[in-house]
């Protein structure tokens, strides 16, 4: 994480590449949590996500743990990339961008 005056930066992966992507999501969007909790950021503030897959065909699994983790009142502009994560087993990798 990287924070400059009222704003952050977050950069996640699953801490271990194991499990479908939605699990995958899911514990990169708990480091998410946990980071930018810590220190003092509200979800409903999260500005943007940049939400990087190897392959559409495992959107949908991390559609499922986005929308469960998602403020849904107040939801970060989300783009979606394919591309290559660099990490062996990785299905998803997500950048978010929050402010205070």
């Amino acid at each position: 994480m990287v924070e400059r005056g009222r704003m952050a930066w977050v950069s996640a992966l699953a801490p271990e590449p194991i499990g479908d992507a939605r699990a995958q999501a899911a514990r990169a969007l708990e480091r998410i949590d946990a980071l930018l909790g810590q220190a003092g950021y509200d979800k409903a503030r999260f500005l943007t996500a940049r939400i990087s897959v190897p392959d559409r065909s495992v959107l949908g699994e991390v559609n499922a743990a986005w929308n469960e983790w998602v403020h849904h009142s107040s939801p970060p502009l989300r783009v979606v990339r394919t591309e290559n994560l660099d990490r062996p087993g990785a299905l998803v990798h997500i950048l978010l961008t929050a402010a205070k």
